[in-house]
C-alpha cells in the first residue's frame, strides 16, 4: 500500500490507512469465499457484478462501524502527544490490533463458509457463547497454533512494510476541526444503521450469490 494522498490531514493517514487494508482484505476473503462457493454460486456476469458491488457498499459501511476505535483515539490525542513516541505508538499499537482481527476474521470466515456455505450468521453468536465445546472441535479440526502464527508473521510484515502510510508527521489539525471529522463519522454511522440492514441483500435469485455480497463482520 502506497502512501496516502499529501491531501489527507496527517492526523488521520492511519485512518485511510486502515480503510484500503479494510477494502483490501474484505475484497481478498469475498474473491477466496467466491471461488469457494464454486459454480453454485453463478448468476451471470450481472449476478457475480451485483455480489462484487453490493459487497463494496456493506464493506464500506462495516468500516464505519470498525473504525471507530481508532477514530476516537486520532480524535482525542492531544497534538503534543501525537509529536512524541509514546502518543505514536499508541495510534500504531491500535492499527497493528484491528489489522491482525481484520486477518483472524477473514481465516475464521473461510472455515466457516466451508461448514456452513454462509457468512457469519446467528451460528456465529452460538460459536462465542459455547466457547469451550466450540475451541475444542476447532482445536481438533485445524492446526491453531501454525494459522495464529502465520497470521502473526503476516500482520507484522504489512504493518512494517505499509509503516510510511501512517506517519503523521506536520499535524495541525485543532481539536474543533478534528470533532467536525468524528461528527461526520458519527453521522455516517446513524444513517447507515438507519437506512441498511443485512437482508437489503437477500433480494436475488441465488442464496449463495446473497451471502457473498455480505459482509461477516
Amino acid at each position: 500500500m502506497s502512501s496516502p494522498s499529501p491531501r489527507i490531514a496527517p492526523r488521520f493517514r492511519p485512518l485511510a490507512w486502515l480503510a484500503v487494508a479494510f477494502l483490501a482484505i474484505s475484497t481478498l476473503t469475498r474473491v477466496a469465499l467466491r471461488i469457494a462457493a464454486g459454480s453454485g454460486a453463478w448468476g451471470g456476469w450481472a449476478g457475480e457484478l451485483r455480489v462484487f458491488a453490493l459487497g463494496v457498499g456493506y464493506d464500506l459501511l462495516t468500516f464505519v462501524y470498525f473504525a471507530w476505535p481508532l477514530v476516537l483515539l486520532l480524535w482525542l490525542l492531544p497534538r503534543g502527544w501525537l509529536a512524541r513516541r509514546r502518543g505514536r505508538w499508541s495510534v500504531e499499537a491500535l492499527c497493528f490490533a484491528l489489522l491482525a482481527v481484520l486477518l483472524f476474521v477473514g481465516v475464521a470466515e473461510w472455515t466457516f463458509w466451508d461448514e456452513f456455505q454462509a457468512r457469519f450468521n446467528f451460528i456465529a453468536v452460538d460459536y462465542l457463547v459455547y466457547t469451550t465445546e466450540v475451541l475444542g472441535n476447532i482445536r481438533q479440526s485445524y492446526p491453531v497454533g501454525q494459522i495464529l502464527a502465520a497470521l502473526g508473521v503476516v500482520a507484522v510484515s504489512i504493518a512494517w512494510t505499509t509503516r510510511g502510510a501512517r506517519r503523521m508527521q506536520g499535524d495541525t489539525m485543532s481539536f474543533a476541526q478534528r470533532s467536525m471529522v468524528v461528527g461526520a463519522w458519527l453521522l455516517a454511522t446513524v444513517a447507515g444503521t438507519w437506512f441498511v440492514d443485512g437482508g437489503m441483500k437477500d433480494r436475488g435469485t441465488n442464496s449463495y450469490a446473497d451471502e457473498l455480497a455480505g459482509n461477516g463482520i
